[in-house]
């Protein structure tokens, strides 16, 4: 039962194999003839687009060449060491050769960058890269840009001319101006301030409520004797004491 589930499912495939090997033959085709008439970009295109129908160590080493001849150095390096570690359908071992002479001339063109930093928010002209991994580049003049919470940021322009360049950034701790810190306390300091005349206010009413009640009780006590019997007309003598009347 299984060895005929093998035949069925291989005699089901074989069109869509055979239509696939057709459409990669074609394409091909298409991609050689623009290479020979110097369309690089095109031919670079055609020959990833076989290699996405099938996959092929050649057509990853031609887009490679294409690159190349673009002066697209960075790209031209990365499909050309692509291709010799494709495993399926890899290169002939004269392919090998040829893919290694055309890496080497690309690299004359191309700066290897590392950056050592403990912050993964790494970017490169802008775009975000892997630090962990040596960053292929063209030779130059590059925007480097590290992050990390809690740290300054680091943004500098680094002119890169070896084939192996190396960069170490460690981020400074974020320190909090004192303009920024006494901006923050102001607002305590006015309500501390605040809460001290208010507390001031009320000690001096409770003390003029004392003297004032301090007064009426020795003009009550000075009066008691020679005037009527406190009560009737004791708050008129208030009244007058404190000269309202």
């Amino acid at each position: 039962m299984r060895v005929a589930r093998f035949v069925l499912v291989l005699l089901l495939s074989l069109p869509a194999l055979a239509h696939a090997q057709q459409g990669f033959r074609r394409t091909v085709r298409e991609a050689l003839s623009e290479f020979e008439a110097g369309h690089w970009a095109e031919a670079r295109t055609l020959f990833l687009r076989a290699h996405d129908i099938r996959p092929s160590a050649e057509a990853l080493r031609m887009a490679g060449n294409a690159s190349y001849e673009m002066r697209d150095y960075v790209r031209a390096v990365e499909l050309l060491e692509a291709s010799m570690v494709q495993q399926e359908n890899p290169l002939s071992d004269e392919s090998v050769v040829l893919a290694e002479e055309a890496s080497a001339a690309a690299d004359r063109f191309v700066v290897r960058l590392t950056i050592n930093t403990r912050h993964p928010n790494v970017r490169v002209d802008e775009r975000s890269v892997d630090p962990s991994q040596p960053i292929l580049l063209e030779r130059g003049e590059h925007l480097v840009e590290v992050q990390g919470e809690g740290f300054e940021a680091y943004r500098e322009r680094v002119e890169m001319g070896e084939a192996l360049h190396r960069l170490d950034v460690q981020l400074r701790p974020l320190v909090v101006s004192d303009d920024v810190v006494a901006a923050e306390s102001e607002p305590q300091l006015i309500e501390e301030e605040s809460g001290s005349r208010r507390g001031l206010w009320i000690a001096l009413g409770i003390v003029g409520a004392v003297v004032v009640a301090g007064a009426v009780v020795g003009v009550v006590v000075a009066t008691s004797d020679s005037g009527p019997p406190f009560g009737a007309n004791a708050p008129n003598r208030v009244v007058e004491v404190l000269g309202v009347r």
